[in-house]
């Protein structure tokens, strides 16, 4: 796969969009991140999260 199609592949859901327009105004944490986005399953957030995994960054204080 090419790498413009891996960028795309990655904010091809918009659950994904939601979370990189969310960390655009503000860094938040996992938890903060599963209330704005109103998502119930830990495991649904941390799979979107793990396919924004070069566009995000995970500081040692777990804020995005």
């Amino acid at each position: 796969m090419s790498v413009i199609a891996e960028r795309f592949e990655k904010v091809s859901h918009p659950t994904r969009l939601k979370i990189l327009s969310l960390l655009q105004d503000d860094p938040m944490n996992f938890s903060q991140l599963k209330n704005a986005l109103n998502i119930e399953s830990n495991g649904n957030l941390d799979h979107h999260l793990k396919k924004l995994d070069t566009l995000i960054y995970l500081d040692s204080g777990g804020i995005y």
